[in-house]
């Protein structure tokens, strides 16, 4: 790579790996202008195959371009500029990214990654627990974890404000594994007091494409002694349309290990039936969007549709959860046209594990249902 990179510099500029996989070119005495067309050339040459034991290779990667003293007044200033512009590219159309004040926050966006990536390190971040219902026993078969970063500053940020941000700064495996780790762990606890529930933990596409991270997950549950049928990944239909067909095996091999994988936010795409009886899925969560579509408009004509949807995935063999439920109707209306589970406020909010009061493991035939005893658990 370094010979190959070199060629297409001048004399005067630096090149130097940083370490892993990324390397970074010190150019002197040029404008963003030229550093662009300097990204440009080096991805030209990197598009060059090369063999590799008698098969062809080629080379692909995301380059941040960030310029001093516009950009950064010292050296470790201007490498994390570029790294976050870098990131932006990963996740974005453009193989190259310049760093901008407007979309980084002027530096108040490079701070806050910083404080992630802290926070990650340390185990700063908490993880709290959605129970889901089973809308034929009435009783609490499964949990989602969510994670929250409690910050000094901001207060108790919520995943929205803050995943994004990890995705662009390369975050998402040390993020998702910590998140991973204490919802294996609290499962494991669960199952431990009788309680067999399921955990679901949300990844990302760039999790789902590491090519360790199923040995990593398996590890993970092996620490915790907890079986891998009791854990579900969920994974965003947007995410596995950006590289479906690499999605379509990584999911195969993941339920070859045992694993459950659910397809989170079904409706929000516009592809959805196009691939779905194709993929090795064993859950399939509604949007939120699929009740407010009942609450308004033709309600007739959208009942049709989540019938319809339901329905579907049972013949695919997957289990269909429903969140976003906020009253008893929308609970009962779900319960009667055959959805599998529920979640949302009028159940429970997301908290704590030591805060959800919990009905005790029961074995009674004709015990009162779990959400009944929850929600009197919350209200007393």
């Amino acid at each position: 790579m370094g010979p190959r990179l070199a060629g297409r510099l001048r004399e005067t500029d630096i090149l130097v790996r940083v370490g892993g996989d990324e390397l970074a070119v010190l150019i002197m005495d040029a404008g963003s202008d030229y550093a662009e067309g300097v990204a440009q050339r080096l991805l030209a040459e990197l598009e060059k195959p090369f063999v590799v034991d008698a098969v062809s290779v080629r080379v692909g990667a995301s380059i941040g371009i960030a310029s001093a003293p516009l950009d950064a007044a010292d050296s470790s200033a201007l490498l994390r500029c570029a790294d976050l512009a870098m990131y932006r590219a990963k996740v974005g159309p453009s193989p190259y990214e310049t760093y901008r004040h407007d979309v980084d926050d002027d530096g108040n966006r490079l701070r806050l990654v910083d404080e992630l990536r802290e926070a990650i390190n340390a185990g700063g971040l908490d993880v709290h627990y959605q129970p889901q219902v089973d809308l034929v026993t009435g009783e609490i078969s499964a949990m989602e974890a969510l994670v929250r970063w409690p910050h000094a500053r901001l207060g108790l940020v919520p995943p929205l404000d803050f995943i994004p941000l990890a995705e662009e700064a390369g975050l998402m495996r040390s993020l998702t594994a910590l998140v991973l780790d204490r919802a294996v762990m609290q499962c494991a606890a669960w199952h431990a007091s009788g309680r067999r529930l399921t955990v679901s933990v949300n990844v990302s596409a760039s999790n789902l494409l590491d090519p360790g991270f199923g040995e990593s997950v398996m590890a993970t549950l092996a620490r915790h002694d907890l079986h891998p049928s009791a854990l579900i990944l969920e994974i965003t239909e947007t995410s596995i349309i950006k590289d479906f067909d690499r999605c379509k095996l990584v999911i195969v091999k993941l339920r070859n290990l045992g694993l459950g994988v659910s397809i989170d936010d079904f409706g929000a795409g516009v592809t959805s039936l196009a691939y779905l009886g194709s993929l090795a899925v064993s859950e399939l969560k509604l949007d939120r969007s699929f009740l407010t579509r009942l609450a308004t408009g033709d309600t007739e004509r959208n009942l049709a549709l989540v019938r319809a949807t339901i329905a579907l995935g049972h013949k695919l063999n997957m289990r269909v959860v429903a969140e976003g439920i906020e009253d008893v109707a929308a609970l009962d209306l779900l319960a009667a046209i055959g959805c599998d589970l529920a979640q949302g406020y009028f159940i429970s909010q997301p908290m704590p594990a030591n805060d959800l009061a919990l009905p005790a493991p029961r074995f009674e035939a004709n015990a009162e249902s779990d959400i009944e005893l929850l929600r009197s658990a919350e209200a007393s």
